[in-house]
């Protein structure tokens, strides 16, 4: 997944930490290798940081259904590598869901989509209003890279409905029917050109366009 998260963010013309870019700005040309970097990285340090079952599951007989299990504690560099390995894992986990947060609010800024799902949290307090989200956008907060309003429909999908929002983004920023499918190249599609994700787009659409920063 993190592979077509870079193929989405470059067709965006976003960085891999998810900062949309001005016009002049040609750093997003390499999102998709800097991201492919870090997941290369990160399953590295998986595999360095991987230890054996905690519990054993040992059948003493095959005619009997029923296992017992035997406990071996973690001890010394076993526990370390087990908590580097829960770190590493955690520390991707949330880069991932920042990395589609800020991209499902830029598309949704982008093409002028209101937010429909999750407007409860607003009436709750949390976050002004859908309009100016629950950061980003006049606010420019640090937390909110793309710059524009992120709302809590973005930050719940980003969280419990991954495959399905980056589907939906893929499909939404290219024509499949048109387009031939390419899966290790930096837009995921062939013949590519790099306003394509914006067409049809007018810079006053909405809240404006992506270049507008």
């Amino acid at each position: 997944m993190p592979f077509i998260i870079g193929q989405i963010l470059t067709r965006m013309k976003m960085t891999w930490l998810g900062r949309r870019t001005i016009m002049s700005d040609e750093s997003w040309r390499e999102t998709f290798r800097n991201l492919a970097a870090a997941t290369v990285v990160y399953c590295i340090l998986l595999m360095l940081t991987s230890t054996a079952p905690e519990v054993e599951e040992v059948f003493d007989d095959d005619r009997f259904q029923h296992p017992r299990y035997i406990v071996h504690p973690l001890t010394g560099i076993e526990s370390v590598k087990h908590s580097l390995n829960g770190l590493v894992r955690t520390g991707f986990g949330l880069y991932i869901i920042y990395l589609l947060v800020q991209l499902r609010a830029a598309i949704r800024h982008t093409y002028s989509i209101p937010e429909k799902n999750c407007l409860c949290m607003y009436s709750l307090g949390l976050g002004s209003n859908e309009r100016d989200g629950v950061c980003g956008g006049e606010s420019n907060s640090g937390l909110c890279t793309a710059g524009v309003p992120v709302g809590w429909e973005d930050i719940c999908c980003a969280i419990c409905c991954q495959l399905c929002i980056v589907g939906q983004m893929a499909r939404h920023t290219t024509n499949y029917q048109s387009k031939k499918a390419v899966c290790c190249n930096s837009t995921g599609v062939s013949e590519w050109d790099d306003d394509e994700a914006y067409e049809g787009v007018e810079t006053q659409v909405g809240e404006g366009s992506v270049f507008v920063v």
